[in-house]
């Protein structure tokens, strides 16, 4: 049994490095360009996956199972990310709406919770307000964020979503 599990690892392992290698060559060609959200984002993602490749990879080595999971489960949510960018260059404003949304969030909270802590970093709280401003400015309501199921859907990776549920639920 114990072969079984080392096997299965050294499986997972090999295709983690693969995953990394090829994100390592394929990256090379990107460059950041602040004209182009599509590549710029392309570029994170890239690095994105090869960190959480090569960390995966050393939970996998040390039979730490838990973490590879959990690093596996981000590793993938990364590669879908980047096949939904390639797919479709409109992505990135999805997920951009997204980050917007989040960022407003966090401002308003710190406005509402602790307003002394903004000028203990050297900043105004009319800052945080023109942020927000600025913010609202970039929303797009129109844009509907869409569930993680759907995510790997639309990058044709609905049966990895399928897998990992079925591994949880388990």
């Amino acid at each position: 049994m114990a072969d079984n599990k080392t096997t299965t690892f050294d499986a997972l392992l090999d295709f983690l490095e693969s995953i990394r290698q090829t994100c390592i060559d394929k990256s090379l060609p990107l460059t950041f360009d602040d004209e182009n959200f599509q590549a710029t984002y392309m570029c994170s993602l890239y690095s994105i996956v090869v960190e959480l490749a090569g960390d995966s990879c050393q939970g996998v080595k040390a039979q730490k199972e838990l973490a590879s999971h959990v690093l596996t489960r981000a590793l993938l949510e990364a590669v879908v990310d980047l096949l939904n960018v390639i797919k479709n260059p409109k992505y990135v404003n999805i997920r951009f709406q997204k980050a917007l949304i989040e960022r407003r969030r966090k401002y308003v909270n710190l406005l509402q919770s602790d307003p002394k802590l903004i000028s203990g970093t050297g900043h105004k709280v009319e800052d945080v307000e023109d942020a927000i401003k600025k913010i609202d400015k970039l929303r797009d309501t129109d844009i509907k964020q869409p569930n993680i199921k759907q995510r790997f859907k639309d990058a044709g990776m609905e049966g990895y979503y399928a897998r990992i549920m079925v591994r949880i639920i388990a």
